[in-house]
C-alpha cells in the first residue's frame, strides 16, 4: 500500500514514533558534514596564519607594519570578492563540485607563499587567492551541510562550519609556535586542502541540487547514503521536489526582495548581525593575537597564549552545538555580545592604564579577556548569524540575500583587519579595544530590539513575527537606594584627591554601563523565562549603579566645571551647563514612561547602558585630569597645541608659553 506524503518533516518524525518507521541514520550525515567542513578547517588556518607569520616576515624580510596589515587583511578582501559568485557557481556546478573547485586557489596560495615569500607582491596575490576561496567556501559549505541534514539534527550540523574554523585556527597556532620557517609552515598548511579533496571525493552530491537538475535517481541514491538504506525516502524526495518547483515559480530578481516587508526587515536583521559580528573586532583579535600578547608582557609567551585561546575557542564552539537547539538563538546572541563587550572593555582598560601604571601583577587580564571574548563569540555571534540568515528568508529570496549578507561580512572584515594597525598607531591599543567594546554594546541593543527568536519556527512563522508587532514589556518595581548614595558619596570624598577625577569618571561610567546592561537583560528575559532564582539581580544592579554613579558621574562633573573654566567665563558657562543638565533631566524623566511603553523596560535600560559606554569613551578621549593642577595649568592643557583623536589617551603635554 502506498504511504501518504507527509506535509512536513515534523509530522514525519511523529509518524516514526507512532508507527515504528526506521528513523534516519545520523552517522553518515555527521561524516559528510565533517568531511565537507574540512574546507572550513583550511579557512581557519588561513585566518590565523598571519598571527604567527607576520612577526617572522617582519624579522626576516623587513616588511613594514602597513605591508603586514595588507598581508593580514587581503584575505578578507578576497573573501568579499569570492562570496559574490559562490552562490551562482554552486547552483551551476553543484555544491560538491563548487567546494572542490574553490579549494584549488587556497592550495595554490600556500605553494606560492612557500616558494616566493620574499616577494611582498607574491604574498599579496597569495593571500588574495586564499581569500577568494574563503569567501566562496563560506557560502557553499553551509549550503551543502544544510541540504544534506535531516531536520532533527540540522541545528547541530549547522554549527560544524564554525567548529571546524576554530579547529583550523588552533592547528595553525600550534604550527606557528613550533615552526619558525615560513616555507615549512606553508607547506604543512598545504597538506589539509589535499586531504579535503581526497576525502570529499567519496561523499555524494547534495540531494537538493540533484533534484534541481532533474537527476532523480542520483538524488535517491544520495539521500539513501545520507539517511541509510532502511529509511523511507519517498516523502522527503517529494518535499524537496515541491520546494524546488515553488522556488522556480517565485524566482526573485534583486530589486524585488525589497518589496516584501518581512524580507526587508530580514535584510536589516541579517545586515545588522553580519555588521556587528565583524565590528566586534574578532578578526583583528585573531589575526594579531601574538602581537596583542607581546604588548601585554605576561609570563606566558605570545605563542602559548594564542594556543590556549585557540583551544578555548574550539571547546566553546563545540559547546554551542549542544546549546543551539536547546537555549535558542536569541538568548545566546545576547549573552555572547554582552560578555564580549565586557571582555573588550577590560582588555582596553588594561592597555590604557598600563601606559602610566605598573600592572605587572595583573598581566593575566589580557589572556583572560581574550579567552573570554573568544569563548562567547564562539557560542553566539560566531556561528549563529550565518544560521539565522538561512532561517529568516523565504526560499525564493534566500540565495540573493545570503550572498549580499556574506559579501557585507567579508568587506567589513577587510576594513577592520586592514585598518587595525593604523587605529592602534593613531589612538593606542587601549582606546581601540574600548571602541570595539562600545560597538559590541550597540550590537547587544540591536539584537534585543530587532532580532526574533527562530528556534523551532517555520519560515512562515518567522515572517509573521517580522511583520507583526510585539506587546510592550511590563515595568519593574521601584527600589529606594538612598543608603547606597550616601555611603558611596562619602567614599568619593576620600578617593577624589587620591585616585583623580578622570579614573573615577571612567570606572564610574563603565560600571554603570555594566549594571544597566544586567538590569535590562533581566527585565527583557523575564518576559518569557522564569527568573525567580535570579530575583536578586535588580537589587544588585541598581545598588551597583547608584554606587558607581555616586563615586564618579554624580559629583565630579560639577567639580570639574569649577576647575576647567576661568573666573571670567565661569559664571556664564556654569549656568549654561547646569541649564543643559536640568533640561536633559526633564526630558528623560518626562519621557521615561513613554520609552518603557514603546520598547519595553529591558531595552530602555539597555539603551541607557550603551549611552554610559559611549560616555566612557568620551571621558577617555576628551576629559583632562585636573587633580592637583591650578586653573592656569588646566588652561595651558586646554589651549596647548596637541593632536587630539577620538579615544585618545591622557597625553603628556609640553604646553607653549602662553605669556606671549
Amino acid at each position: 500500500m502506498t504511504r501518504p506524503v507527509l506535509l512536513s518533516e515534523h509530522s514525519r518524525i511523529a509518524l516514526m514514533h507512532e508507527s515504528g518507521l526506521t528513523p534516519p541514520r545520523k552517522a553518515p550525515q555527521f561524516i559528510a558534514a565533517f568531511v565537507s567542513t574540512l574546507s572550513a578547517v583550511c579557512l581557519g588556518m588561513v585566518f590565523s596564519w598571519s598571527s604567527s607569520a607576520i612577526p617572522i616576515l617582519e624579522k626576516e624580510f623587513a616588511i613594514t607594519t602597513a605591508q603586514g596589515a595588507w598581508v593580514g587583511s587581503l584575505v578578507t578582501l578576497g573573501a568579499f570578492v569570492g562570496a559574490i559568485p559562490a552562490g551562482p557557481m554552486a547552483q551551476l556546478t553543484g555544491r560538491k563540485r563548487a567546494l572542490q573547485i574553490l579549494i584549488i586557489p587556497l592550495l595554490s596560495s600556500w605553494i606560492l607563499i612557500a616558494f616566493f615569500c620574499k616577494y611582498i607582491w607574491v604574498l599579496y596575490i597569495a593571500r588574495f587567492l586564499a581569500g577568494i576561496s574563503s569567501g566562496g567556501i563560506s557560502v557553499a559549505a553551509p549550503m551543502y551541510v544544510t541540504e544534506l541534514a535531516h531536520v532533527s539534527i540540522r541545528g547541530t550540523l549547522g554549527t560544524f562550519f564554525q567548529v571546524q574554523i576554530t579547529i583550523g585556527i588552533l592547528f595553525e597556532y600550534l604550527l606557528g609556535d613550533i615552526i619558525s620557517d615560513i616555507r615549512t609552515l606553508s607547506l604543512i598548511s598545504a597538506v589539509l586542502p589535499v586531504v579535503f579533496l581526497l576525502s570529499f571525493a567519496f561523499i555524494p552530491e547534495s540531494p537538493v541540487y540533484l533534484c534541481e537538475k532533474a537527476k532523480l535517481q542520483d538524488a535517491q541514491r544520495s539521500l539513501l547514503w545520507f539517511r541509510g538504506k532502511d529509511y523511507e525516502i519517498d516523502d522527503e524526495l517529494v518535499k524537496i521536489t515541491e520546494d524546488i518547483e515553488e522556488s522556480k515559480r517565485n524566482k526573485t530578481k534583486l530589486f524585488e526582495i525589497f518589496k516584501c516587508k518581512a524580507t526587508y526587515k530580514g535584510l536589516i536583521i541579517s545586515f545588522g548581525l553580519m555588521a556587528f559580528q565583524q565590528l566586534s573586532g574578532v578578526n583583528a583579535v585573531l589575526f594579531y593575537t601574538n602581537k596583542i600578547f607581546q604588548q601585554s608582557g605576561g609570563s606566558l609567551s605570545p605563542g602559548q597564549c594564542s594556543i590556549l585561546v585557540g583551544a578555548v575557542q574550539v571547546f566553546a564552539t563545540l559547546g554551542s552545538t549542544l546549546l543551539i537547539d536547546r537555549a535558542g538563538r536569541k538568548i545566546l546572541l545576547v549573552l555572547s555580545d554582552l560578555v564580549m563587550c565586557i571582555s573588550l572593555a577590560g582588555l582596553g582598560l588594561y592597555f590604557y592604564l598600563s601606559e602610566f601604571m605598573d600592572l605587572a601583577a595583573y598581566s593575566f587580564i589580557p589572556l583572560m579577556s581574550v579567552a573570554l571574548f573568544i569563548v562567547f563569540f564562539s557560542i553566539g555571534l560566531g556561528p549563529i548569524p550565518w544560521m539565522i540568515v538561512s532561517e529568516i528568508f523565504s526560499p525564493k529570496t534566500r540565495g540573493v540575500a545570503s550572498s549580499i549578507s556574506a559579501s557585507l561580512n567579508w568587506f567589513l572584515a577587510f576594513l577592520i583587519t586592514n585598518q587595525f594597525a593604523n587605529m592602534i598607531s593613531a589612538i593606542g591599543i587601549g582606546p581601540t579595544f574600548m571602541g570595539f567594546s562600545v560597538l559590541c554594546g550597540l550590537g547587544t541593543g540591536f539584537i534585543v530590539i530587532l532580532v526574533p527568536e527562530t528556534k523551532g519556527l517555520s519560515t512562515e512563522e518567522v515572517a509573521n513575527i517580522l511583520v507583526g508587532r510585539k506587546a510592550p514589556s511590563p515595568a519593574g518595581e521601584k527600589c529606594n537606594k538612598m543608603t547606597t548614595l550616601v555611603i558611596a558619596s562619602l567614599i568619593t570624598t576620600v578617593l577624589i584627591d587620591r585616585a583623580g577625577r578622570k579614573i573615577l569618571l571612567t570606572v564610574s561610567s563603565l560600571a554603570m554601563s555594566i549594571c544597566l546592561a544586567a538590569l535590562g537583560l533581566y527585565f527583557y528575559f523575564s518576559n518569557f523565562m522564569n527568573l525567580r532564582a535570579l530575583s536578586f539581580v535588580p537589587l544588585v544592579s541598581v545598588t551597583g549603579f547608584m554606587a558607581s554613579f555616586s563615586i564618579g558621574f554624580g559629583p565630579i562633573p560639577w567639580m570639574i566645571m569649577g576647575e576647567i573654566l576661568s573666573p571670567k567665563s565661569r559664571t556664564f558657562l556654569s549656568s549654561l551647563a547646569a541649564s543643559i543638565n536640568w533640561l536633559l533631566a526633564f526630558l528623560i524623566t518626562n519621557q521615561f514612561a513613554n520609552l518603557v511603553n514603546f520598547v519595553g523596560i529591558g531595552p530602555t535600560f539597555l539603551g541607557f547602558s550603551v549611552i554610559c559606554g559611549l560616555s566612557t569613551i568620551f571621558v577617555l578621549s576628551l576629559v583632562e585630569e585636573t587633580k592637583g593642577r591650578s586653573q592656569k595649568e588646566v588652561a595651558h592643557i586646554l589651549a596647548g597645541n596637541y593632536q587630539s583623536a577620538l579615544y585618545s589617551e591622557t597625553l603628556i603635554i609640553i604646553c607653549p608659553d602662553i605669556e606671549n
